[in-house]
């Protein structure tokens, strides 16, 4: 854990108010962090100070990536009416993930709509420990019986990516490459996504087990991913057990498997992103795990994944949620009309009709 470090940052600023007409001058404000380097999942405790000891009711800060201008998609935000308040300040929390950028944290007031919000130019910078580290494995079926494949997000894809992987633990004998995969603007259906609302996700790497899926059947596969930066392994480390082949051309035996859908996101702390699920994405994990640890084979998300409506940098929130189970079991994903309703889309007739 890296030392605490406190970051003040002080303004005051005249505010344009709809007509265009200057203001009085804002109180002075201040963003206090807990720390001025954050890893990803990290927990990051955010101070919001106002001269006059209120905030109104329409402030509210919000987390962007360094150098975004202030009418672009925060990556999450945060209304200071509902943090706890007491001698002039209001104090919550924000869980960073790995956005493969340095953030910033901004004030506003006047609403969070792009079209009104109003900058108090109050910052504070919050630098991202190890950018290219790989994150989010997910184990994915890649064909037929007993073909798997791990895929994992960095923001590089150049430095020889590589599944490293074995059957015991921490004794990686096996050596997989990875090929990758982006999201690109030109690809996307239509505003907000290919506008105010696309995000960078990074490189989607994946590499496949080849013949040890078949191989290792009903045993378990331990794993952790390397590349130049991290030639040793990432920061973790995970296994899975290989569901059972079938025997035969009319083999039939028992299995237990997890079916569900409209997952969505939520976080733990005291901000909010886009659409946000809620409880029930937060709880999922561990009702997965438990399961997983008692004999499911595999989990099938059958649509209705992230709710992102065209805001990109949520994907990287649901699969922060997907990977805190999927990489220990297997995750079969299916397609529901959250993810195919865009206008132009082969769904959206069905949707765009009164």
């Amino acid at each position: 854990m890296l030392a605490a470090a406190v970051l003040l940052l002080e303004a005051a600023t005249a505010l344009s108010i709809g007509s265009g007409t200057p203001a009085a001058r804002a109180p002075t404000a201040r963003i206090e962090l807990n720390c001025t380097v954050a890893t990803d999942q990290q927990f990051v405790g955010v101070t919001v100070w106002r001269a006059n000891g209120t905030s109104a009711a329409t402030d509210w800060i919000g987390l962007f990536v360094a150098g975004q201008p202030d009418h672009a998609d925060p990556l999450k935000l945060a209304t200071l009416s509902d943090w706890p308040a007491a001698n002039g300040a209001s104090r919550g929390t924000f869980q960073i993930l790995n956005w493969r950028n340095h953030l910033e944290f901004r004030l506003f007031t006047n609403g969070t709509a792009a079209s009104c919000r109003v900058p108090l130019l109050v910052t504070a910078r919050l630098d991202i420990d190890d950018m290219s580290a790989p994150v989010r494995p997910r184990v994915l079926p890649s064909g037929g019986p007993g073909e798997y494949a791990v895929t994992w997000t960095s923001n590089r894809s150049d430095n020889h990516p590589r599944l490293l992987f074995g059957l015991a633990p921490a004794r990686f004998a096996r050596v997989a490459p990875a090929s990758p995969a982006f999201v690109r603007r030109s690809e996307l259906f239509g505003p907000p996504a290919n506008g105010s609302g696309f995000f960078e996700l990074g490189a989607t790497l994946t590499a496949s087990l080849g013949k040890w899926g078949r191989r290792a059947a009903g045993r378990r596969i331990y794993y952790t991913v390397a590349d130049d930066d991290h030639p040793q392994g990432a920061d973790w480390q995970a296994s899975f057990l290989v569901p059972p082949l079938p025997q035969g051309d009319h083999a039939v035996y028992p299995f237990t498997f997890l079916a569900f859908g409209d997952m969505g996101r939520g976080s733990f702390d005291s901000a909010v992103s886009f659409g946000e699920y809620g409880p029930a994405s937060k709880l999922l994990p561990a009702l997965i795990r438990k399961e997983v640890a008692a004999g499911a084979s595999f989990v099938h998300l059958f649509g209705d994944l992230s709710y992102a409506c065209g805001r990109l940098s949520t994907w990287d929130e649901f699969v922060h949620i997907a990977s805190q189970f999927a990489r220990d079991v297997p995750l079969l994903v299916g397609v529901g009309n959250h993810e195919v309703d865009a206008p132009g889309s082969s769904m959206w007739p069905r949707f765009a009709a009164p």
